[in-house]
């Protein structure tokens, strides 16, 4: 018997610590030391103590896994490709016109976290991205950064990084860019961040600013 994880849950190593993030609930969280050695020990295909399973068990118990037929093992996130470059940094100063459709949309973004939730804005961004067909193209990809870093100007975005995302992500969806909306954290502090990336090209951010966080969720 195997185990998957939950719907909605995603997770990661940061620091020796296993980081959970609950979409439904909108929280990270760890696991007990005991609990998170059990969870490691099947990931590493370890022989499992009862003690081991019962932790499994209770970790089912708890929601946090899903006991599988097949010999499956719950899956860490796949980061993206290392970025390499931000487009936002060397963005060209986009229109007046260009930058009003990225405030309304940032604001709009904005809006469907407050009332909706995390779990049904990331929901929808998942659908809305199995409809992108394009490649994409890196010069409209610079478009919507210039946009949105305009927009800045306008609208504050500071301590909104998930609302900036989403709105970037689906402008760039719009014009068939498959892009990535990244989740990341930092532990000691314990920090989480939200940034878009086009392959190894930065979006909405700076090298700098996402460097530090570990991706746990990529959409």
């Amino acid at each position: 018997m195997g185990y998957i994880l939950a719907p909605g849950l995603s997770f990661c190593s940061v620091d020796e610590r296993c980081i959970f993030l609950d979409s439904a609930r909108d929280r990270y969280f760890c696991l007990s030391a005991a609990a998170e050695g059990s969870l490691l020990g099947l990931i590493a295909g370890s022989d499992l103590s009862d003690r081991d399973v019962a932790h499994l068990a209770g970790l089912v118990d708890r929601g946090i896994l899903r006991a599988d037929a097949s010999d499956a093992i719950p899956l860490s996130c796949r980061p993206p490709t290392p970025a390499r470059h931000s487009l936002y940094d060397a963005a060209d100063r986009a229109g007046l016109t260009c930058a009003v459709q990225a405030a309304a949309q940032f604001a709009w973004a904005r809006g469907r976290l407050r009332h909706g939730g995390l779990a049904a804005s990331l929901h929808a961004l998942r659908r809305r991205k199995r409809h992108v067909r394009g490649p994409g193209a890196q010069q409209a990809a610079a478009d919507v950064a210039a946009a949105f870093r305009r927009a800045a100007t306008l609208a504050t975005t500071h301590d909104f990084c998930l609302a900036h995302s989403l709105a970037v992500a689906r402008a760039l969806f719009a014009r068939g860019i498959p892009a990535s909306l990244v989740v990341g954290v930092h532990m000691r502090p314990f920090s989480a961040h939200c940034w878009v990336q086009f392959g190894d090209a930065l979006v909405n951010d700076s090298i700098d600013n996402v460097c530090h966080y570990t991706p746990i969720l990529v959409i």
